[in-house]
């Protein structure tokens, strides 16, 4: 229910800026979908970047123009759900749906991980508040906008679960998915380092073997 009242809630407050407050051609760098101001808000600013390495990969000619800071993992998601977008469609507009279906999907994904980890750490009434509290803030915006947030919280906060529960392979599988996603996913395998430490000290299951994974 939070995923579904916050997204419809901006989708609704997206068309309504859009129509209210036009944009002019020179007011974005890019803009994919101006007859279709549901979705076209949601693809802005770093989103043409995101379409540029699906287009043609990794480029650098100069400082101000280059694409190599951007991370891969998204990037490789929204390109390959263009592989089954209709061919009649615009290439433009095929990368904004297929990015903005990737990040609402993540998101979705996200608030489930986010919904299992208080589950295991809290009670049902603490993780039904705290994805209230996330879809409803202000700048989650951003999650279902054709950036990597999104996709980054589900990685990030499914390999936390997973080391929770001393499932190496899974946890370290998933930092490593958002290492590729944002910088601060090369963060997450040593978080999820600390907890494999903190296991085997407290005598729980997590062996020598299973921290190969971390490794890997």
């Amino acid at each position: 229910p939070a995923y579904v009242v916050s997204r419809i809630g901006l989708l609704l407050i997206g068309y309504a800026s859009m129509l209210i407050v036009p944009l002019r051609s020179s007011d974005v760098p890019w803009q994919f979908l101006p007859n279709d101001p549901m979705i076209d808000g949601f693809v802005r600013w770093d989103s043409g970047w995101y379409r540029t390495i699906v287009s043609w990969g990794y480029y650098y000619e100069s400082l101000n123009h280059e694409n190599i800071h951007f991370f891969p993992v998204y990037s490789l998601l929204v390109g390959g759900l263009m592989t089954v977008v209709p061919g009649s469609l615009n290439p433009d507009a095929a990368f904004a749906y297929a990015a903005v279906f990737v990040s609402h999907a993540a998101f979705y994904a996200g608030l489930a991980g986010v919904c299992t980890l208080m589950l295991l750490k809290s009670d049902r009434t603490a993780a039904r508040r705290c994805v209230w509290l996330m879809s409803l803030f202000p700048y989650s915006f951003f999650f279902s906008a054709a950036y990597t947030e999104s996709t980054y919280l589900a990685f990030a906060v499914w390999a936390f679960v997973h080391a929770e529960r001393g499932q190496w392979a899974r946890a370290s599988l998933l930092a490593a998915l958002a290492s590729g996603t944002r910088i601060p996913g090369l963060f997450v395998g040593v978080s999820i380092g600390v907890i494999y430490f903190a296991q085997r000290r407290s005598g729980t299951s997590a062996s020598r073997k299973e921290g190969l994974w971390l490794l890997a």
